[in-house]
């Protein structure tokens, strides 16, 4: 297939497949066919809208619907569905299709969502031209959830590394809010980073301000670098008064591909193993410490997981698929080693986990 059909195909592919039911295996075709259209809009938009609908009205288990609409950036100013003709001036051309892994509430209304970019780029080392990559965008959209800024991965990042896939390249899975300095923290799994990106609330320049993880900006202390970074990370938050500066770093460090040693070697003959540590960040002098760590080897968990700091001190977290026992959460002491004071064992995969109130 020609870059027009790869490029529609897959934005019908990447966010539908998610959404069958855990178990359902059954080969599924969806095939959109334009009977007609006119000369001003590009069906591939309601293309996706139809796939959507299509399988909502199916009897296949299908946890829709889900929508998509095309941005461009037209005289300054976002537009919605823009047609050919607007196209031909737009500076932008983006396609969301719902949103994936998280959004944040900021304290002004808007709200931070997370999207996937499909682009063809030339010049990637090993690979052919016009290859197509999936990357990652971050969209603020104000009060009337109208999108009034967007940053994208592509612009800010080097496209010829990827060490855990491609061309699944970012797979961004979490970002916060620093409302000390209004930076965006983006947790990028495909990475093995965790970045501070330069928002200001919208009138920042975008720049990445730094990257945390294996061959990125900080030195690792109080652990052995490489292979005491986190890899493929989930669910990274903020745990000190603090957010810029000298801040604390909780998160599920999931380790695949965990890198062991100096010349690159990665887990796998040695078995791989996740973790749960606490990193303390100094911004200035770009170090980042380990202030604990639970290791749960021989535990490895290759996608999802959450770790929280509850109120008493203690830290819950989730493994989402261990390879040794079934998904659950833990409550765990902080000490070492961490002392489990409470389990839920689940008959499902656990993404995240989260205490509430009791009811």
């Amino acid at each position: 297939p020609a870059d027009a059909e790869i490029f529609t195909r897959r934005p019908i592919h990447r966010p539908t497949r998610p959404l069958f039911a855990q178990g359902f295996r059954c080969a599924t075709q969806i095939i959109a066919m334009v009977l007609s259209a006119d000369t001003q809009n590009d069906p591939d938009v309601i293309g996706i809208n139809a796939a959507s609908a299509a399988l909502e009205v199916s009897d296949i288990p299908f946890m829709g619907p889900l929508g998509a609409v095309r941005v461009g950036y037209i005289n300054d100013a976002y537009v919605v569905n823009p047609n050919y003709d607007e196209m031909r001036e737009s500076k932008l051309n983006i396609t969301v299709v719902g949103t994936h892994h998280d959004f944040i509430a900021l304290p002004n209304g808007h709200l931070i969502v997370l999207a996937s970019e499909n682009r063809a780029e030339s010049g990637l080392t090993g690979f052919p031209s016009s290859f197509i990559v999936t990357g990652d965008v971050v969209i603020d959209l104000d009060e009337n959830h109208n999108p009034v800024c967007l940053w994208s991965a592509f612009d800010h990042l080097d496209l010829n590394r990827h060490p855990l896939t491609f061309p699944d390249w970012i797979h961004a899975n979490a970002v916060m809010y620093s409302p000390d300095d209004k930076a965006l923290i983006l947790s990028m799994r495909h990475q093995d980073w965790i970045i501070k990106i330069n928002y200001n609330d919208g009138a920042g320049a975008g720049d990445v301000l730094w990257r945390l993880g294996y061959q990125g900006d900080f030195n690792l202390v109080g652990g052995t670098d490489p292979q005491d970074w986190f890899y493929a990370q989930h669910d990274p938050n903020i745990i000190s008064a603090n957010s810029s500066g000298t801040l604390d770093l909780l998160m599920f460090d999931n380790g695949n591909q965990r890198v062991l040693d100096s010349s690159g070697t990665s887990c796998g003959t040695t078995p791989c193993k996740s973790r749960v540590p606490i990193l303390e960040l100094d911004e200035t002098a770009k170090t980042a410490t380990i202030e604990w760590v639970d290791d749960l080897a021989p535990i490895f968990s290759n996608f999802g997981g959450s770790a929280r700091l509850l109120g008493n001190g203690n830290v819950e977290f989730a493994e989402c698929l261990p390879n040794t026992t079934g998904p659950a959460i833990y409550e765990v002491t902080k000490t070492t080693p961490a002392q489990v004071v409470w389990k839920l064992g689940a008959g499902a995969d656990i993404y995240r986990g989260f205490r509430i109130p009791s009811l």
